[in-house]
């Protein structure tokens, strides 16, 4: 028997622009995927039944669990594999923006892929992960891409050399749903602008703080703290975590130290800009 031990990663936005009203209800986005190395740790290994365990007590174990939607999503295709226990250890903040469920998701079916034998390729692994959620296929591979459509249309970039500090305040979760619906009913223009990312490194750019920051002043006084210390620093995708791009390892240590001063409920993360998402082992099991 095998446990096919996997990490996956966490994601920032660092640049996000809502394109166009889609009528399937989703938003026509043009936005960045990247890696930071903040990682999730999975253990999957066979069972008769498909089952998961968490460590984390506010995350629930039932189907509305993307990871566990996968294992299932799999073994309709493939009933004759038997199943799968899943546990999952949590180190990515839950309700951050940092695509936590997404990456949970994307690890089981690539490790399934492997604990089954299935041989499926990256962009068959991707198709299914887009009908599980926007954000999955990126998280196949992880790494650095731009996103179209859903930001499921996915193009490779090169990795930036960052590091990054993530802020969360420790008790706010923010809906990805929430988020995305209060921006369409906030009515915002949506201009006609250019998709080209060339030097997108350069501009920092979110258009759903517009919904959220107003409803959440706290994350707007994070993000503004941020700037006013010297460092470039966005929320990521539909928040409640900002993330701050600096020079180096010392002065972002310095930074997290000021932040932790500053809101003694924010969480701090140091992390790095890393050109893959996934790291996979096979455990031989007795």
């Amino acid at each position: 028997m095998t446990t096919i031990s996997i990490e996956v990663a966490a994601k920032i936005n660092p640049f996000l622009q809502i394109l166009a009203e889609r009528p399937d209800g989703y938003h026509e986005l043009s936005l960045v995927f990247q890696s930071i190395s903040i990682w999730d740790s999975l253990e999957l290994t066979w069972s008769d039944d498909i089952t998961l365990i968490c460590d984390h007590p506010e995350l629930p174990t039932d189907r509305t669990n993307l990871a566990l939607r996968a294992a299932y999503l799999l073994h309709s295709k493939f009933p004759d594999r038997g199943g799968v226990k899943i546990q999952l250890t949590k180190r990515i903040p839950i309700g951050a923006g940092l695509g936590g469920g997404s990456a949970d998701c994307a690890a089981v079916l690539v490790g399934l892929n492997h604990l089954w034998e299935l041989g499926l390729s990256v962009s068959e692994l991707q198709n299914l992960a887009s009908r599980l959620g926007s954000d999955i296929p990126f998280c196949i591979t992880g790494g650095t891409a731009w996103g179209r459509g859903r930001g499921e249309m996915l193009t490779p970039l090169p990795t930036p050399d960052w590091w990054v500090l993530v802020c969360k305040h420790r008790n706010l979760s923010i809906s990805t749903a929430w988020a995305y619906q209060t921006y369409r009913a906030g009515r915002f223009v949506l201009e006609a602008r250019a998709k080209s990312m060339e030097n997108w490194q350069e501009h920092l750019e979110n258009d759903l703080e517009r919904a959220v920051l107003p409803h959440y002043p706290q994350i707007a006084r994070l993000k503004e703290t941020l700037i006013e210390l010297g460092a470039r620093a966005l929320m990521t995708g539909s928040g409640a975590a900002v993330f701050a791009i600096i020079p180096t390892i010392e002065w972002g240590q310095q930074l997290a130290a000021q932040i932790t001063d500053r809101f003694p409920d924010v969480d701090t993360w140091l992390s790095q800009t890393i050109a893959k998402g996934i790291k996979l082992a096979k455990i031989p099991v007795k």
